[in-house]
């Protein structure tokens, strides 16, 4: 029980690496090769049934610690950085319901609509701590974003589904803050505190934003738009500017 109360929020960073990973795979199918003896359609649902098995299990042992160690969990939920994790669970229903959408369309649907109130209401509630509370500049870092890009993920499917102008709300909603955000985590890095050593993976966020950003107008828009080249294009410089392995000298 020990181990279940020091479960870390952050935890579900792994699942939503897993399912992004299906969903890699699920698009990138016709790209790919595959041996003859195994269909590549089961390799997909191998890898995908394999990325719920893991949201499942987390999800299963997350909500244990909610029920048996709450003040454990309260004390998580209300810590500067940490909540900024916990819109990691509604991107991962909006992603699912990508992989979904073409397979099982009401399911799709449903795991759209979940993950877009779980993004509306973590948005809120970490929006509101950044107006409402005091932070000290070390304390912003790229894991800030987190809660932005889930609003960026929510036109991927729900123009699919109907929602468009609700769709465009969340696009709006995410794309400003990663605007201001952005201007943030840069003035940190570059005048303020450095990033300590643990954070500097998380600088590869960066290029997440306005990458998705550029899915998002496209869905919208229905075309690709001059706008959709501007996003596009600050995402791969953001890529191209990432922090190199030799630049970084991780304690083993």
């Amino acid at each position: 029980m020990e181990r279940i109360k020091l479960f870390p929020i952050s935890f579900f960073a792994l699942v939503l690496g897993f399912v992004g990973f299906a969903l890699a795979i699920q698009k990138a199918e016709h790209l790919l090769y595959f041996p003859s003896i195994i269909s590549s359609s089961s390799i997909v649902s191998g890898i995908l049934w394999f990325s719920i098995g893991i949201t499942i299990s987390i999800s299963a042992i997350y909500l244990m610690k909610i029920i048996f160690f709450y003040s454990v969990f309260k004390s998580e939920y209300n810590h500067p950085i940490k909540i900024n994790f916990y819109p990691i669970i509604a991107k991962t229903l909006l992603i699912y319901s990508i992989i979904f959408l073409e397979s099982n369309i009401s399911l799709s649907k449903t795991l759209w609509i979940l993950g877009a109130l779980l993004q509306f209401i973590f948005s809120i509630k970490i929006i509101s701590s950044w107006m409402c509370m005091n932070f000290d500049i070390k304390q912003i870092n790229p894991s800030w974003f987190i809660p932005i890009v889930g609003s960026v993920i929510v036109p991927i499917t729900g123009v699919a589904h109907g929602f468009t102008e609700l769709s465009w709300f969340f696009f709006s909603g995410g794309l400003i803050w990663w605007l201001i955000l952005f201007i943030f985590v840069l003035f940190r890095i570059i005048f303020q505190n450095k990033l300590e050593e643990k954070f500097l993976p998380t600088l590869y966020i960066l290029f997440a934003p306005p990458s998705i950003a550029f899915i998002s107008t496209v869905k919208l828009t229905g075309e690709l738009t001059d706008f959709g080249r501007i996003l596009y294009h600050i995402s791969l410089l953001c890529f191209i500017q990432r922090p190199r392995p030799e630049r970084i000298n991780f304690k083993i």
